[in-house]
């Protein structure tokens, strides 16, 4: 469906009201239940994007095997590629930018502006790497020896944080834990009934909520809200506040309670719990069941994957949403899936750098990170605008190839262009090219011909309907 923004549906809504307010105010009711019934909409059918990984195990760049946790920040996606042992990195077109060895069967990942936090599930450990560099730095649990004091972690599943902390999901131990964010040490932890109530490995997942100080903690069949008592944790005691699911059913069939539940997020308005094969969405304000996403997507146009690939949700293990788009973990069809939600900024209209600045030595070729086009949803053909960016260089030509391919080994060039860079740095260069086919995944080549000064650039590229 047509996507519309739940800030446009409430202010339309809200004017509404305004009206039968002056009126006398009849109807009200029945307005504000329509407003629900068309968030839900909203919700439910969200405009399928695009998929990472190619829908089969592998180590390749683009494939992933048994994906779990995943982590979005302003330009990148992060995955915990769990029976790879590693993290990968793609931009924000699906491109794959870089991945790091973690010697860890990793199912979650947590990022902020320095580090990477890896949830090492069955080493028992949370380990802290450099963002920039990937170098190893520290880690809380002795690896490979299991534990229940405060040194020790046994099988942990999920980490999340806050300014000043992580929460570790510590599974065996059906406990919540609390670490201090920059070091790792410990500071406090809590447990509930549901973590272990049905086994002792009930626990699945955390999160928490910045607006409100609280905590989600995810088990099989419910998922339980904390608020902390205080911001320091090693002052804090965890207070139940709320419980979402009915505890020990495992389906219903009005669809109003949880199916294993395993992985939560929450964004504008709504709490997204990701269960064995769908995505159930709640009111975040009084928890109300919404409805669920629908369990697989036809997508419009041949795959460069497989021209009758659909989006399908299988043990669905990791959600992010950023930016009014929703990020899928399907664990055992070895993909992420992205969906628009809420009318968010479209890909389309936002430059992704694809190129970070880089130096281009005389005689020198350099590719950028690949993208995908058929993260755009709408109707072909498509215009692709290259901008570059020359941070200092010489006066002679670069030349820009766009390439394109079906299999990311076999590269064809599209279209070519020739630039004089300019003496003065800072300058911008762009061109465009369409039609492009969605079908296939493309690359800018940087061409430096000049034989004796190099050429400092960067490439961002911006997508549009042509």
């Amino acid at each position: 469906m047509p996507s519309i923004s739940r800030v446009d549906l409430e202010k339309i809504i809200e004017e509404k009201l305004q009206a039968i307010w002056q009126s006398g105010g009849a109807g009200r009711e029945a307005l504000a239940e329509n407003l629900r019934e068309q968030l839900k909409q909203v919700s439910l059918h969200p405009d399928f994007l695009y998929s990472i990984g190619t829908g089969t195990a592998g180590d390749t760049p683009y494939q992933l095997n048994m994906p779990h946790g995943c982590f979005v920040t302003q330009n990148e996606i992060y995955v915990a590629d769990y029976k790879n042992g590693k993290v990968k990195v793609f931009n924000k077109l699906g491109g794959y930018i870089e991945e790091f060895a973690t010697d860890t069967k990793p199912t979650d990942v947590y990022v902020t502006r320095d580090y990477v936090f890896v949830c090492d599930f069955e080493r028992h450990r949370i380990c802290q790497y450099d963002r920039a560099t990937k170098a190893f730095i520290r880690q809380f649990g002795e690896t490979d020896v299991p534990g229940d004091g405060k040194n020790h972690l046994n099988y942990p599943r999920g980490i999340w944080g806050d300014w000043r902390h992580i929460y570790v999901a510590d599974r065996h131990n059906a406990r919540v834990v609390v670490l201090y964010l920059p070091n790792l040490t410990y500071l406090n932890e809590f447990t509930y009934p549901t973590f272990a109530a049905r086994d002792k490995y009930n626990l699945h997942n955390v999160f928490f909520e910045n607006e409100r100080r609280r905590i989600y903690v995810s088990t099989i069949d419910t998922v339980e809200v904390f608020k902390a008592s205080s911001d320091r944790a090693e002052e804090a005691t965890y207070n139940h506040v709320a419980t979402i699911g009915t505890p020990g059913v495992t389906i219903d069939p009005e669809d109003k309670v949880l199916h294993e539940a395993r992985a939560i997020y929450i964004a504008d308005g709504y709490l997204f719990i990701g269960e064995h094969n769908s995505v159930a969405i709640f009111d975040l304000n009084d928890y109300a069941f919404l409805g669920r996403i629908i369990r697989t997507y036809p997508i419009p146009y041949s795959s460069y994957y497989a021209p009758d690939r659909i989006a399908s949700l299988h043990n669905v293990t990791g959600l992010f949403v950023e930016d009014g788009k929703l990020y899928v973990t399907s664990a055992l069809t070895h993909q992420i899936h992205v969906f628009k939600l809420f009318g968010g900024i479209a890909p389309k209209k936002m430059p992704v750098t694809v190129l970070p600045e880089t130096t281009v030595g005389p005689g020198e070729t350099v590719n950028s990170q690949t993208f995908n086009l058929s993260m755009v949803h709408g109707s072909a053909p498509f215009a692709l605008t290259v901008e570059v960016a020359f941070a200092s260089g010489a006066t002679g030509d670069v030349h820009l190839h766009l390439q394109s391919s079906t299999n990311f080994v076999d590269w064809d060039t599209v279209d070519v262009a020739t630039f004089t860079i300019p003496v003065s740095p800072g300058a911008t260069v762009r061109q465009t090219f369409y039609p492009l086919a969605v079908a296939k995944v493309y690359r800018v080549q940087v061409e430096n011909l000049d034989a004796t000064e190099s050429a400092t650039v960067k490439v961002d590229v911006v997508v549009s309907e042509s």
